[in-house]
């Protein structure tokens, strides 16, 4: 492998670029609001049209590295991303806009999952959690600091920066990639089924359609949706008992360690999106804390991640996988838990302590677990078990935020108070921790032979 050291910090970088476009627009929607001359509740479609692209462009991911290679796929990935972003820079109209946010949620849906990909197939077993903890950082840095970089974006230049800065990162990127990376592809690829693609990317879109509605308070089409999106995700998975080379390769759930290490991956995604609008709703709403100053807090989150790196490969090295994930998982909810807690007179640095507490834990707990998660597959497998973690991740990832916007809004309406939204916080922690259940059932494993 070329430059196999510079491998997950290529990657992550690009995965950067998608995850801060994806988080950054959130500040931006009252100025896109103004210049399209549409009000918020309509704009705020926008968010919805990058989650409904990504929910159908996830499935097929694994495939298609399979099939053309991993760096292939992801160098397509950042060109159709960079294309759509250019879209939305110039777009002059709310459905042009929404178009091409469709198109970047499918595009950049598939660069984490097919990085992870390249990052399984590339490095040995023993150095993998090594490379995965510097490969996942910027997922988890992008949420925090995305709505930090929108707001400046906004403020002193154009809401239209926020894409137009995707254009030379992202072709920097494409560069990089091509000149440092080796393209790994299967010898022998699974046979396309295009009826499975087509069935479980419709039962995802509609899933999550379902679980967008539904967090607006859109009961009926949102229930119908979801029920309908079972109904075809129940089509589909009947579809991949019947047929031999199907897009969702059961047989793995069969595989004792990849069951019980993506049931806690997925517990734990619950909070990949639910926890940054929990905590931003509570330090602004609840506690009455600026703006600006709610966004250096949330930044700690990104801090304690990165605080992460050194210690997470030593401590799976030495005391085992199991060990290093209950840690993590602890550490992450009753730090979160904690912020319930806060009131009005929390000093700033406590605040800022159980930021920097909870994204050390998440950080840690989630690179070591995306690891485990591959850890009993075949070589030959790890695209179809990239496909099924990827759709359980993004599915997980927009049930947890419906789930706490749909409790806040029976207990507090369409305006949440303190007490809702720390009830929010307690209860989607506590149901985080059920990821101990799986964890347990692991076993003890090391890393290294």
């Amino acid at each position: 492998m070329r430059h196999a050291n510079l491998t997950p910090w290529i990657l992550g970088i690009a995965v950067l670029l998608q995850t801060l476009d994806a988080t950054s627009i959130a500040v931006a929607l009252p100025a896109i609001a103004a210049d399209l001359d549409r009000d918020m509740l309509a704009v705020s479609a926008t968010i919805s049209a990058y989650l409904l692209g990504a929910a159908a462009a996830v499935p097929p991911c694994g495939w298609l590295a399979d099939r053309f290679g991993g760096r292939n796929v992801f160098q397509a990935g950042i060109l159709l991303f960079v294309v759509a972003s250019a879209a939305c820079a110039v777009s002059t109209s709310l459905p042009a806009l929404l178009a091409a946010r469709f198109i970047e949620g499918a595009a950049g849906a598939l660069l984490l999952p097919v990085g992870r990909l390249v990052i399984m197939r590339t490095f040995p077993a023993e150095e993998r959690v090594q490379a995965y903890t510097t490969f996942v950082l910027p997922a988890l840095l992008g949420p925090m600091l995305g709505p930090l970089i929108g707001g400046l974006v906004v403020e002193y230049a154009s809401w239209r920066w926020i894409f137009l800065i995707n254009l030379p990162l992202g072709l920097a990127s494409m560069l990089a990639i091509h000149l440092l990376l080796d393209n790994f592809r299967e010898s022998s690829p699974r046979r396309i089924d295009p009826l499975g693609m087509l069935i479980t990317s419709l039962a995802l879109l509609v899933l999550v359609f379902g679980l967008i509605a539904l967090s607006r308070a859109e009961w009926a089409i949102g229930a119908l949706a979801v029920g309908l999106g079972l109904l075809l995700g129940a089509l589909a998975i009947g579809h991949a008992r019947r047929h031999e080379h199907a897009l969702l390769k059961l047989p793995l759930f069969r595989v004792a360690l990849f069951r019980r290490a993506l049931c806690t991956d997925l517990c734990l995604r619950l909070l990949m999106n639910a926890a940054p609008f929990l905590l931003s709703l509570l330090l602004q709403s609840g506690l009455g804390i600026s703006p600006s100053v709610t966004g250096v807090l949330i930044v700690m989150i990104a801090i304690g991640s990165l605080l992460t790196k050194p210690f997470t490969y030593r401590w799976v090295d030495l005391y085992g996988s199991r060990c290093v994930m209950t840690l993590g998982t602890v550490g992450t909810v009753f730090s979160f838990v904690g912020c319930a807690f806060l009131s009005p007179s929390s000093s700033h640095l406590w605040i800022g302590a159980l930021m920097l507490s909870f994204g050390f834990f998440r950080s840690l707990v989630a690179s070591t677990t995306a690891v485990m998660i591959f850890q009993g597959v075949a070589p030959e497998d790890t695209g179809a078990a990239t496909t099924l973690a990827a759709i359980g991740q993004q599915s997980f990832q927009v049930l947890g935020l419906t789930g706490v916007t749909v409790l806040m809004q029976f207990t507090s309406g369409d305006h949440p108070d303190t007490a809702s939204i720390s009830q929010a916080i307690v209860v989607s922690g506590l149901i985080t921790l059920s990821s101990l259940y799986f964890i347990f059932k692991i076993g003890p494993v090391k890393t290294r032979p």
